[in-house]
């Protein structure tokens, strides 16, 4: 719980003063953050029961309320009934203090999500304080008809002294609030109104939530490795103003670049900030990669080895890259274009799809086809595989063939299965899980994978650290097949390895490629 107390001297008289505190039902009109005040209960002036709603920077919270008024000793005590708050009570109390009137606010709440407050509650308390201190002016201002203010600065964080020891940082951020209800041990998170949950992210200044250790690379060297967390979800990075959320990351990277890291990885959604890292790592003395170059090479060696597990014959085989005018996809259809029988490409820009479809087919000599329809592109596949940026899905597990495997890359996932199906016909499967190498590797902070392994962006990060390549690797879109080989070839070289095969975090069973295979032989279609 927080407890805040504030005050305002009023030059006014108590009386007056009160009188404009308890008609709660004018708030709106001069409060602007008070959208609606209601009056549900009256029990003669002397207990009320009201509805508030209010707007905290874009957060609506609202709460039913019980109010006891005492105008004698002109103090009114409040509690909350139900609402969006753990708790909420208090007391407003207007008291003569020489030739003025001190009006104060005595207030606890309850945000009903203990753990996670740990990280978010002084952002929350900052935030409920400017409320407090809104309500407080905006009253002085209509009982005086006028005020002056002063603009109130926040103090600035205070900056621990760091060591400048050569290590590398990573950048992590909220897929979902599930994950965030996990990582801080909140479940209670989830029961809380999305919009102000969002808007708590919006708020949260980034931070450095873990320290990795146990990381030794073959050669014989250690690395040090922290994680940073930059606290927007991925819809928020998608649609809040692009100067916001750049500004936010670069800021997230600024605390590992203060705190010694030699480069720092961008993971998941903040890969794509600021023409994919570009505009970050101008900001910045230390290199930045978005590890794209070495999640490329994982995904196709996970994929190379479920598909021999699974009895796929890739000459003989259909694969789609739903994504393929990205980075990512753009450098598997290079790679499989020579390998299989039909390639089909998929994108949403029909120009580009026909242009990236045109030069394969010039290079390669391959069968190339365009396609729209993500699910289509699947259903008639052997191989699928997935690296969008969309941060929703696009097929469900009911919509895969039997017999066929689908490896997908993005984060948040492109495949869903809401209804929590079984289906051990089909093999979906996590593209770039890795086994760093050590003999206790522990990232001390759950980010949605196991105890030890890595997303291959993180790996990338760690790779480059440890064989000192302090420089930008994976930046805008600037990808090759040269540099996926190169990064390839250091992992080995580390021994840093793909995990076993991984289907929604959890390992594939191998019976899971025994029917998989049966699927495929006995050619069952939905």
């Amino acid at each position: 719980m927080h407890r805040i107390i504030s005050s305002i001297l009023i030059k006014a008289k108590s009386d007056a003063v009160f009188s404009v505190l308890q008609d709660f039902s004018l708030y709106p009109s001069f409060m602007s953050f008070v959208k609606k005040v209601e009056i549900l209960e009256n029990h003669g002036g002397q207990e009320i029961i009201t509805l508030w709603e209010i707007d905290i920077e874009g957060a609506d919270i609202v709460w039913k309320e019980r109010d006891l008024i005492d105008s004698k000793i002109k103090e009114i005590s409040f509690s909350m009934i139900s609402g969006d708050y753990g708790a909420y009570f208090g007391k407003w109390k207007a008291e003569r203090d020489g030739a003025k009137t001190r009006l104060s606010l005595d207030l606890t709440v309850d945000w009903d999500i203990p753990s996670f407050e740990r990280v978010i509650g002084d952002v929350l308390e900052q935030k409920t304080k400017k409320m407090i201190r809104g309500m407080l002016a905006a009253l002085k201002l209509r009982i005086q008809s006028k005020h002056k203010t002063t603009a109130s600065k926040e103090s600035p964080l205070l900056q621990e002294k760091i060591n400048t020891a050569k290590k590398f940082a990573f950048v992590i951020h909220p897929l979902d609030v599930g994950l965030v209800s996990v990582a801080f041990g909140e479940p209670n998170l989830l029961n809380r109104k999305y919009s102000l949950v969002k808007k708590a992210f919006e708020w949260l200044p980034s931070f450095q939530c873990s320290k990795v250790s146990g990381v030794k690379s073959l050669t014989g060297q250690e690395l040090e490795g922290e994680l940073i967390y930059f606290s927007l979800l991925p819809d928020q990075i998608l649609s809040l103003d692009d100067q916001i959320v750049l500004d936010k990351a670069i800021a997230a990277c600024r605390i590992a670049e203060k705190r010694g890291a030699s480069i720092i990885g961008l993971g998941a959604y903040v890969a794509q900030i600021g023409k994919k890292g570009l505009s970050i790592s101008k900001s910045l003395t230390a290199a930045v990669t978005t590890g794209t170059h070495y999640t490329i090479f994982t995904a196709i060696e996970s994929v190379l080895e479920s598909a021999t597990r699974v009895g796929i014959d890739l000459r003989r085989s259909n694969i789609s890259i739903v994504g393929a005018t990205g980075a990512i996809g753009r450098i598997c259809a290079e790679f499989f274009s020579e390998k299989v029988e039909r390639l089909i490409i998929v994108g949403r820009n029909e120009g580009r799809l026909k242009t990236l479809a045109g030069d394969l087919r010039q290079k390669y000599y391959c069968n190339v086809i365009c396609e729209s329809d993500a699910k289509k592109a699947i259903v008639n596949s052997d191989i699928s595989i997935m690296c969008t940026t969309t941060p929703e899905a696009l097929v469900d597990l009911r919509d895969l063939r039997p017999g066929s495997l689908l490896c997908d890359i993005s984060r948040p996932r492109n495949v869903s299965n809401t209804d929590k199906i079984i289906r051990k016909d089909v093999l979906v499967i996590d593209g770039g899980l890795i086994q760093p190498p050590g003999e206790n590797v522990n990232f001390n902070f759950y980010f949605g994978l196991p105890k030890g392994l890595a997303y291959a962006c993180m790996a990338e990060t760690m790779i480059l650290a440890l064989e000192g390549i302090n420089e930008n690797y994976s930046l805008g879109g600037d990808v090759t097949i040269e540099k996926v080989k190169k990064i390839g070839l250091l992992a080995k070289k580390h021994g840093f390895r793909l995990a076993k095969i991984m289907s929604f975090e959890n390992e594939v069973p191998d019976d899971v490629f025994t029917q998989v295979s049966a699927a495929r032989g006995a050619k069952i279609f939905l």
